[in-house]
């Protein structure tokens, strides 16, 4: 096989590393920030305000920077769709080659249920955040 049946290419292995690592930064940024009238992120009471604006700032700075990534990704997805004539929809979403993935690879209920309970768990532990947050009189 060749090295794009395989797995992702130089350039695609680091769209993903950057399509994990931006919302990665974008949360830790914004755990941490206020704009200093309506909204502040849920652990923004415990640095100082400067502080909490520079995450801000800090913030707002990645998202052109998300948006061009994930252009370039879709751009990448239709070029190899319609040029190269190779889905990668498919593979993203089950993991397999790029080529139909067999019936017996797919995930048992099992494991789905087991994936929608953690799922509600770390939902209900983003929105439990705000309790650390001391009561305001």
């Amino acid at each position: 096989k060749s090295a794009l049946e395989k797995g992702h290419s130089a350039l695609g292995g680091w769209a993903t590393m950057a399509l994990l690592f931006i919302p990665l930064y974008l949360v830790s940024t914004g755990l941490f920030s206020t704009d200093g009238t309506l909204f502040d992120g849920p652990l923004a009471h415990i640095v100082e305000f400067e502080t909490a604006e520079q995450f801000a700032d800090f913030h707002h700075y990645a998202e052109p920077v998300l948006f061009s990534v994930l252009l370039l990704h879709f751009t990448a997805m239709a070029v190899y769709y319609i040029w190269l004539k190779k889905n990668l929809i498919p593979p993203m979403i089950t993991g397999g080659d790029y080529k139909a993935v067999p019936q017996d690879k797919a995930l048992s209920a099992k494991w789905q249920i087991f994936g929608l309970i953690l799922l509600a768990i770390m939902v209900g532990a983003a929105h439990s955040l705000i309790l650390l947050k001391p009561a305001l009189f």
